[in-house]
């Protein structure tokens, strides 16, 4: 599992960073070999692997913080891998795990990798990320996933809406 850190000026390769598969999967052109996305702020990068690791590094590659979500909350149950990048505030980095297994959104401390929060969800199949919006002055993580649009407090995960019977939306 690497991240590659690449400077816009020139594209030269500034470092690596590789971690072992949290759950190894055997590699099919049925999965996407470059998802889930990274996310940056001005403290860090924030990396999930669609293999279970998750991890804080700094702007020089550095390990921050490292979390093994298999070994925490289980293996993931999924035919063909998971896609969802990380959602990100100030504060919290946030990993969708919604799979045929036990579902969960995590909001995981940027500085020190611990959980903050982690709401249950339903299992289902899906491919899709969350992504943080300004609904009516107020931050919410909104959610498509096979068969609903869901909207989260990113303080607590509380649950704040669900639009349900939404056909088709898994990626």
């Amino acid at each position: 599992c690497p991240v590659t850190a690449l400077p816009l000026a020139d594209g030269r390769k500034l470092w690596d960073y590789k971690t072992e598969s949290a759950q190894p999967v055997r590699s099919t052109y049925t999965q996407s070999r470059s998802a889930p996305t990274p996310a940056v702020d001005a403290d860090g990068v924030y990396a999930f692997f669609e293999t279970g690791k998750l991890v804080g590094l700094s702007h020089a590659g550095q390990e921050k913080w490292t979390r093994n979500l298999v070994e925490e909350f289980g293996e993931f149950e999924i035919q063909i891998g998971l896609a969802s990048s990380v959602a990100q505030t100030a504060e919290s980095v946030f990993v969708l795990i919604d799979h045929e297994g036990p579902s969960y959104l995590l909001a995981v401390d940027k500085k020190t990798g611990e959980t903050r929060w982690q709401t249950e969800r339903f299992s289902r199949h899906s491919y899709t990320s969350p992504i943080v919006l300004e609904i009516s002055g107020e931050s919410q993580i909104v959610i498509s996933s096979d068969g609903s649009v869901d909207g989260y407090d990113p303080a607590t995960g509380a649950q704040l809406w669900t639009w349900e019977g939404v056909g088709g939306n898994r990626s």
